[in-house]
């Protein structure tokens, strides 16, 4: 009888031990979760301890008093962004990335401090950053246009919220200049007309907030002499029907109309050759010989300087 009494009394000693081993405390929890973070930035090869940093924050923050507190968040964030680091940083639809960003949100809505949030937004702007990396890598790898445009978009969002008073547009046309570039090579690998037409769509843009700017300028001209020299192929093809040649040749002299005032404004840009070749085959085709040699002794000038070292190129 004794001994049945001590084996009960043994066992409610081990169940109330390990109903306290299991037993959920969020703020320990927490605790945990930041020393398990701090122990992974000094040792990043150890992934297991981030996935206990992950375990912990996630179980803290499901209680009430730690599900508003903007410090908790702010760790969940740093976690997860640390995760997306280590393990989804080539993944251009990251699921740690997406939710690090929600977690950073969320605690600079819940901690409204100065020194929470200056530190909040410092990981914001990191974050905008990789959104805005990976849309030109969607460019530069896939020409994933709509893709590309969604990931700038979010950086567009989640950078003014780190600096409402940033100036977004340089970057707007940065990228208006890359989506344009990028289905020029998409147009000339595919032979399709729409792809010229929605590079023409990017540059058009680029124009409307810089009317100035050079490379929308000059990209739009070359986009329209090329369309002009692809009919003047068609005329000179022998197997192009007589009655279809006038027709290519009114067409290609109406893309190389189209293709000189672009040309002309990115010919402001001093001492750049190809804008100046440009603009000598678009007043070769529309058969302005006036114009043509008056560039042609530009262009000669300006070539001779070059190689005399004289004057750089600049385009």
């Amino acid at each position: 009888m004794k001994k049945k009494t001590t084996y009960i009394f043994l066992s409610l000693i081990m169940s109330a031990f390990m109903l306290d081993l299991f037993s959920q405390n969020p703020f320990i929890d927490l605790d945990n979760a930041q020393r398990c973070f701090n122990e992974y930035g000094k040792n990043k090869t150890n992934q297991s301890i981030l996935d206990s940093a992950k375990f912990y924050i996630d179980r803290a923050v499901e209680d009430p008093d730690l599900a508003t507190s903007g410090l908790a968040y702010n760790y969940r964030g740093a976690i997860y962004k640390e995760l997306y680091k280590a393990r989804e940083n080539n993944d251009f639809n990251s699921s740690y990335r997406a939710r690090s960003v929600e977690y950073f949100l969320r605690s600079n809505e819940l901690d409204t401090t100065t020194k929470n949030r200056e530190i909040v937004k410092q990981q914001i702007k990191w974050l905008a950053i990789q959104f805005n990396n990976d849309a030109k890598k969607m460019l530069e790898r896939e020409i994933n246009i709509e893709a590309a445009e969604k990931s700038f978009k979010e950086f567009c969002r989640l950078i003014l919220i780190y600096d409402t008073n940033f100036n977004i547009r340089p970057k707007e046309i940065e990228f208006q200049l890359a989506c344009g570039s990028a289905l020029q090579e998409k147009a000339q690998n595919a032979e399709k007309k729409e792809f010229y037409d929605l590079a023409k769509v990017a540059y058009f843009r680029v124009l409307d907030m810089d009317s100035t700017n050079n490379d929308a300028n000059y990209n739009l001209g070359i986009i329209y002499y090329n369309q002009g020299a692809n009919l003047i192929m068609k005329v000179l093809d022998f197997d192009t029907p007589i009655d279809s040649i006038s027709i290519f040749d009114d067409m290609a002299k109406k893309f190389f109309t189209q293709a000189k005032p672009y040309m002309l404004k990115a010919s402001k840009k001093p001492n750049c050759m190809k804008v100046i070749e440009g603009l000598m085959g678009i007043y070769y085709s529309l058969n302005d010989d006036e114009n043509y040699k008056k560039i042609k002794e530009i262009f000669d000038k300006i070539k001779s300087d070059i190689d005399a070292g004289l004057v750089k190129e600049e385009c």
